[in-house]
């Protein structure tokens, strides 16, 4: 039954590389890596539309990686991927899209509500510095909440932080500090 797919589409780049990603993906690649990889999706999505012969989708989803490492206009790009070749009806289907708190800018975030996309995940990991350094991340926590901020700003409907418990050093007291913290938002 091809009339309700999901679309994935992976974008491998990130800003570092976490000691916990078992994910394809490769940090700062370069401006020309970015531009082939999008003009590559692009060939990929024709033959792909054309193998599956008119299917229509019901959800899609925007992973890596993150996403959110390509600027905005690379993200326009993207979603007329989506739209114009995928043919996917971007305003009645729920979409997905991976984030991390140094990606997620206002212009970024505007881009993914912009193409209606509801569901924004964030890789937060820990909101204890100590415990997401020992992660393999050198992410501030405040750098999380000013993210968080603007994604509450843009207007997401839903919200997913990705926590990950048994972090070197986490202490159950730990984990539940950014268990509330994440419930605050």
């Amino acid at each position: 039954d091809k009339d309700a797919l999901f679309l994935y589409m992976h974008i491998p780049f990130c800003e570092i590389r976490c000691g916990f990603c078992n994910l394809f993906t490769t940090i700062h690649p370069g401006q020309s890596l970015e531009t082939a990889y999008l003009d590559t999706l692009n060939i990929q999505a024709k033959r792909v539309h054309e193998a599956l012969d008119g299917a229509s989708f019901a959800r899609m989803a925007i992973g890596g990686g993150t996403p959110t490492y390509l600027n905005p206009d690379e993200l326009t790009q993207l979603f007329a991927i989506a739209a114009n070749i995928m043919q996917v009806d971007l305003k009645n289907t729920p979409a997905s899209v991976e984030t991390s708190p140094l990606t997620s800018t206002t212009a970024r975030l505007q881009i993914l509500r912009d193409h209606h996309v509801d569901r924004i995940s964030i890789g937060i990991q820990s909101f204890i510095e100590e415990e997401v350094r020992a992660a393999g991340r050198a992410q501030k926590t405040r750098d999380v909440h000013l993210a968080l901020e603007r994604i509450r700003a843009v207007g997401f409907p839903t919200l997913n932080l990705d926590l990950i418990y048994g972090l070197p050093g986490q202490t159950v007291s730990s984990w539940i500090e950014s268990l509330q913290m994440a419930l605050m938002y």
